[in-house]
């Protein structure tokens, strides 16, 4: 995402958070920016405030990192602290899929059947991570937490669905 904010904003002042060492690796060592690489810095949000000032964010994007937080509550808290009054929070992730949706999509048919079971093993055990919201959920949590939600729309998955918010 990054990569294609860079390309379509070449001034902004880009910055990824993560708490996984591969990640950050990963956006500074293996992508390639036009302009400017983004800043990278390791950070749990579900126990650490961003260290940015309030209201200077334009647009904070978060992917599939909102629902395996504990307290999603207390991140949308910290969301609203960083949007500037005009900026705009977009979230994708996962929603609510029944199981055998949720392993048809996941798993590869074309794969041998071994690897199928190995893939079939691991999607059980993310399953329920991957499965605690569903849209309403989503909609709800995210007015709890302080933001109006413009629009939402679920993406070409099936059990993924982004939300466009500002501060309520």
């Amino acid at each position: 995402m990054l990569r294609d904010l860079r390309e379509r904003f070449a001034d902004a002042s880009l910055w990824g958070y993560d708490i996984t060492a591969a990640m950050l690796d990963y956006g500074r060592n293996k992508v390639s920016y036009e302009g400017a690489t983004p800043h990278f810095q390791h950070l749990d949000i579900a126990t650490q405030p961003v260290p940015m000032a309030a209201g200077s964010v334009n647009l904070l994007t978060m992917v599939a990192v909102l629902h395996v937080l504990p307290d999603p509550l207390k991140v949308c808290v910290e969301i609203c602290r960083l949007l500037a009054d005009d900026g705009v929070f977009l979230l994708q992730d996962w929603i609510r899929t029944p199981l055998p949706v949720y392993l048809d999509r996941m798993i590869d048919s074309d794969l041998p059947a071994e690897q199928q079971a190995a893939m079939r093993s691991a999607m059980f055990r993310l399953f329920p991570a991957h499965n605690k919201y569903t849209i309403d959920d989503w909609l709800w949590v995210l007015q709890e937490g302080g933001l109006r939600v413009l629009n939402h729309q679920q993406l070409r998955s099936p059990h993924f669905c982004a939300f466009v918010c500002m501060k309520a």
